[in-house]
Order: C-alpha cells, then structure tokens, then sequence
C-alpha cells in the first residue's frame, strides 16, 4: 500500500473549499468528496494497491482489535446527561420516567440534598449532576446560593403535582398545559437574582440536559415525550455525534473512580462515585461540544426526512438518489448529481447534474449548475464549454438565471472516498472514524473500525458497448472513466445500547462492548482512469444501484486528541481538563483501591461487583 502524506485541517463550512493545488478539475472526484483536498492525500490510490488490501481494522501493538467502546446517546427526550441511574430513592415517585416527568424544583432539591450527605453520595445521581459538584468546588461556589435559585421553581412543581393529578381531563388539554408548564419551568431555568447569577452558574450540565428537553417540550411542533404524538419524532437527537468520535478516541474506562469531595462547614467527608457509564456519559458529551480543527468531513448531511429511514430517500427512475432542486422560469426541477467540481479559482461552484425529465432515457444528457457561493445566485446551461468558461471568467451573464437551489445532501458520499478513508483511516493510521449510517434527516453516528473487502477484476467499460450489456451507472460515471471494478466491503462498526450501564463488563463476564458490534454489507462499483487510478464510484454494482443505506457522510479526525473547546462551552473548557480528564485517566490505572455491590439499575434484582480507583483532583 501506498504511503500518502498526513490528514490535513478541513474547515466545516462546506462550500468554503481551498482551490486544488494542481491538474484540472476534471481528475478529481466531486468538491464534496475530494480527499486531495479534505483528507490531505497527495494522490489517489491505484486498482493495484485497492486489490492488495482485502482486510483492514484498528489494532494493538500485537495485532488484537480494537473494539469502539459502546454508549447510549443520552437521548435529549431523557434530558441528555441528567439523566438518572434509575431510581434515586425507594420512596420517591417524582422524576422517575426519563422522558415525561419533569419536576424540576423536585428534581434540584434532590441533588442538594444528596449533596449534603456524609459519606458516598448517591451513586445514582445521573453524570451532569456528579460532574456539576465537583464545578461547584472548582469554581469555589457556596451551594447554599443554588437552592435559593431553585427556589423559585415551587410553584410551577405545585402546579405540575396537580395537572397530573386530574387523569379526566381530556388529552389535548393536558397536553396544552404541560407544553404551558414546560415554557414556565424554561423561563425560570434561565432567570437570574439581583446578582446575575443562574443556575447553570452552579449545575451548566444538568441545566443544560433539562433546558435542551423543555425547548423541545413547549414547542408546538415537537412530539412531547410520553403524551399524544402530535409533532415531529425527536427521539433520535442526543449525543452520538459526540459518543462515536469518543469511542474510537478515547480509551475505554476501566473501571470506576472515586473522588474524594472537599469538606463542608460541618466537616463531612463526602465522596463521589463516578462509574464507567459516568466516564463514558461524560466523554461522550465533551466530544459532542467539541471543536478540534483536526478533522476532515466527507459529504453533506441530509435534510430530507422519510418515513422509514433504512430506505433512504427518493430515488430517480433508475434507482439513483434524487440529489436536490432548483427552480427555472417558474418551474421546480429535481436533479441527480453527478459531479462538483472543486474550484479552482472564484467563488463560483459548478454541479454537472441529471435533470429529472431526462432520469428515464437511456442516455441522459448533462445539465450544468453555477452557484454563486457568496451571494447564493444560481445560473443554468446545458453547455459544458459555456460552463467551464463561466467559471474560469467568473462572468455569468450569458447564462440563465435560475432560483433557489436546494442539496437534499442525501446522496453525496461517493464510494471511492468511502473506501479510500476506509484503507487511509483503519489500515493506515489505526484509527477509527465515524459514519452516519442512514441516508434521511436523522443522523445516526457510528463508530467504524473493521472492513473486510472482496475486490473484483477490472472491467473496461468499452466492453458494455461491445458485449451489448448495459452500464446502469453509465450516465453517472466519471469523466475519464476507462475501467470499473465491483467491490463488497463488510464494515463493522458499534451501535447504542438500550440504555447506559453502571459497568460494561458483566459478572458472568460478558462484554457488552463485544455485544453492540454490528456489520453491514456494502456494494459498490469504483472507477479508474487508464493508467488504473481512482477517481470515482457508484453505490451498487455495474447492474443496479444500491438504494438503502448508503453512508451519508464520514466524518474523522488527522491524529489523537483531546477534545477542544475553541468556541462556546466554557465550563467544558475548564471542567473537561480539571475534572473529565483526570477522572478518565484515574479510570485507566490497572490499580483498583476496593469494591462496591450494587444493584443494576437497568435490573435491580442483580448485583454489580464495581471496582474503582481513589482519584485526587
């Protein structure tokens, strides 16, 4: 295998491309997928070099795999990381169901309380929470002052005690007022004392889960958790955008650490236990926020939701996902993309696209789209010369205007990237990257770390003319396209568990990261020029396109890291290296310091044997 020179920073405000730096645009694949320039590859790889790597994953020293650890993605209808372990209390009967309940004062006098007892401090107080009194000592913040603050939730919690004591009232009403109580408790979440203080001041975390929750809850246009479904299914957003990066990483915890709290005024020696399902919550929500400048992105997200997301989104008359639309003279036109090229120079994009009353002919001709990427403007042609100079000019006035261009960015990950990031990311550097799995509005991030391939031989594509068998992609194949060559990859990559774990390691020794593992089977033809370079790909073979779930986008990053905080989160800018790092690296000691028993709290009939490591902050 070639070596190509090191990923290289990649800004994520697609469109805002670097022009290439040699050759003409024609020798790339489109602006979306170039890794030339997103990837930092100082070439394509050749057929040759594809043919010789048949099994790729992510390794130790020793040749082991290297499993992504797994995680929930702390749904944002549990409210993201304030989600609880289960029950807090036997006696409590408030804040118990993740998704409905939202007694909010309640749910705030717990935690003091909580807070305030001697000794280990309950293990069940969910990872925002645990994580917001150690910022409270960091910072040098008097809890007294946080329950003056929550103090004005009483009356809304008393007011929410008796909605949901009334079970005649009819659904629709009910709903109208929990939405009226969930933008009362959203208004006091964020109202500040004479001072300027908030609460997010004393608990940014556990605000932040309950805040993201009710902006959803209030809003008319949103299913509200638990009650009559009226909106739009939210139950899919939460944090996987941060626990898959997280998994291929960072390492996986260990085990659990405790962390000894300081004193009190009346000299309570108080300890906190963070388990590994804390740690992983955790690194999962500092990825999430995260900003490092050392990653590449391949492709568009997809903003076009469908009914059942494992069957991607609508398809051409030939099986080809429909890539967006334009309006001309009036008239809205879908298109296929089939190629944007990177600029070389301007501001000016050019798409070669399939227009939709052409997806039926046998052989559809090219249409031409310029997109003014400064001012949004779009112009029109069917002549590729008129195209190319426009672009090369920068001068559109020859051309047509047309209106409101929209990517659907459902259909862009082009398989040549796919698999070149597939033999760079895993075999090359031994390092994971992140998919997102299904090609609809929903994004499902997962973890990547394994791909077996079996690599076809090289077809010309003179032979489909000769032998009289058709190309189903023709249409679609890269400019310069001399040979095809059929590919299965079975790529294995790590899925979310039901619900978050005190520990994944089990007492009869299961291991539930081994258990989330999943392979799906991808088909796809790649395209090679005549000197057996890649330079392009189809989803599907040279007989049928692949219409499910292709990857919609790839996302990864150049080296090992931290996560980094460069814009907002300011209380993970200091709480991930004082408090989530040095937890997590406490979590990878091979010395534990004791034991606990407790009970599972996806299945209290079970006892947990929980090791854990002393840990000095």
């Amino acid at each position: 295998m070639k070596v190509y020179l090191p990923l290289v920073a990649l800004s994520l405000v697609l469109g805002a491309c670097q022009p290439p730096q040699k050759s003409s645009p024609l020798e790339y694949i489109d602006s979306a997928n170039s890794l030339l320039e997103h990837y930092g590859l100082a070439e394509m790889p050749n057929y040759e070099s594809i043919k010789a790597q048949s099994l790729v994953f992510t390794a130790t020293a020793d040749g082991q795999e290297i499993l992504p650890w797994t995680d929930t993605y702390w749904p944002t209808t549990y409210k993201g990381l304030a989600q609880r372990w289960g029950a807090f209390s036997t006696d409590q009967t408030e804040n118990l169901d993740p998704e409905a309940d939202f007694v909010i004062g309640s749910f705030y006098a717990q935690t003091q309380k909580a807070a305030a007892s001697e000794g280990l401090i309950n293990v069940h107080l969910s990872p925002a929470e645990k994580f917001d009194l150690l910022y409270q000592e960091l910072q040098g913040l008097d809890p007294q002052k946080s329950q003056e603050l929550a103090a004005g939730f009483a009356a809304i919690d008393s007011d929410l005690r008796k909605l949901l004591e009334q079970p005649q009232l009819e659904d629709q009403v009910r709903l109208q007022k929990k939405r009226e109580l969930a933008a009362r408790y959203a208004n006091q979440l964020y109202a500040s004392d004479a001072s300027g203080l908030r609460l997010s001041n004393y608990f940014p975390m556990t605000t932040e889960g309950l805040g993201n929750w009710l902006a959803k809850a209030k809003n008319r246009a949103y299913q509200f958790p638990g009650d009559v479904e009226d909106g739009q299914d939210w139950s899919w957003e939460g944090l996987c955008h941060g626990w898959a990066p997280a998994a291929v990483m960072a390492k996986e915890p260990a085990h659990a650490v405790r962390v000894r709290m300081k004193q009190d005024l009346q000299g309570k020696a108080r300890q906190l236990l963070f388990t590994e399902g804390d740690i992983r919550g955790l690194l999962t929500k500092s990825w999430a926020q995260a900003s490092n400048n050392d990653m590449f992105f391949i492709g568009r997200r997809c903003e076009q939701n469908v009914a059942d997301v494992s069957l991607g989104v609508e398809k051409n008359a030939s099986g080809r996902g429909v890539g967006g639309e334009f309006t001309l003279n009036d008239t809205k036109t879908r298109f296929t993309l089939v190629q944007e090229y990177p600029r070389a120079k301007g501001v000016k994009s050019l798409l070669r696209v399939v227009l939709e009353d052409e997806w039926s002919g046998s052989t559809p001709s090219f249409a031409y789209l310029i997109q003014d990427l400064t001012t949004g403007m779009v112009h029109f042609t069917r002549e590729e010369k008129n195209a190319f100079a426009a672009i090369e000019t920068q001068d559109v006035s020859k051309l047509t205007e047309a209106q409101y261009l929209q990517f659907y960015g459902c259909w862009d990950v082009n398989p040549a990237s796919f698999h070149t990031v597939l033999l760079e990311n895993l075999g090359g550097n031994n390092r994971g990257f992140v998919m997102d799995r299904t090609q609809s509005g929903q994004v499902w991030n997962q973890p990547v770390y394994k791909s077996q391939f079996t690599i076809g031989e090289l077809i010309p594509v003179a032979e489909f003319d000769k032998n009289g068998k058709s190309d189903v992609a023709k249409a679609y194949r890269a400019p310069g396209t001399a040979f095809i060559a059929n590919v299965t990859a079975q790529v294995s990559w790590a899925r979310e568990p039901d619900t978050a774990h005190f520990t994944y390691k089990t007492n009869d020794g299961s291991d539930l990261d081994a258990q989330n593992i999943e392979t799906t089977e991808y088909t796809y033809s790649l395209e090679f020029d005549a000197q057996h370079r890649l330079i392009g790909g189809e989803w599907g073979s040279s007989d049928s396109f692949e219409a499910y779930e292709n990857p919609d986008f790839l996302f990864g990053f150049r080296q090992a890291s931290e996560p980094k905080f460069r814009r907002g989160s300011e209380y993970l800018r200091l709480g991930y290296e004082k408090i989530i790092k040095k937890i997590h690296d406490c979590s990878l000691s091979s010395r534990t310091d004791g034991e606990l028993k407790l009970p599972d709290p996806s299945d209290e009939t079970t006892q947990l044997t929980l090791k854990y490591t002393d840990c000095a902050l």
